[in-house]
């Protein structure tokens, strides 16, 4: 199972708050990367170990970080991809 997010830092889905990064999340991994234009280095997580995102291992893991970016890249380009606002990410129950 694959999510897919874009997450905007403020204001709720739908009010024109523009979604600054997007995440890949697999059971065993978790890719954040900012949207184009944003800057920044992809951040890749070992789930469901590293809980709370504090040892990034996309270095350590760069075929791992490459496909999950190509992934993510795709999902995105497809235009299916579900905006959230933070506030509202961080409300969502846990499965």
């Amino acid at each position: 199972m694959r999510s897919v997010r874009r997450i905007s830092e403020g204001g709720a889905a739908g009010t024109g708050a523009e979604a600054t990064e997007a995440a890949l999340r697999t059971p065993a991994w978790l890719l954040r990367m900012p949207l184009a234009g944003l800057g920044g280095p992809a951040q890749l997580y070992v789930k469901p170990s590293d809980r709370y995102e504090v040892s990034e291992v996309a270095d350590r893991c760069p075929d791992i970080a490459s496909t999950l970016q190509t992934m993510l890249a795709q999902a995105l380009q497809s235009g299916q991809i579900p905006t959230t606002s933070l506030a509202e990410a961080l409300t969502e129950p846990v499965d």
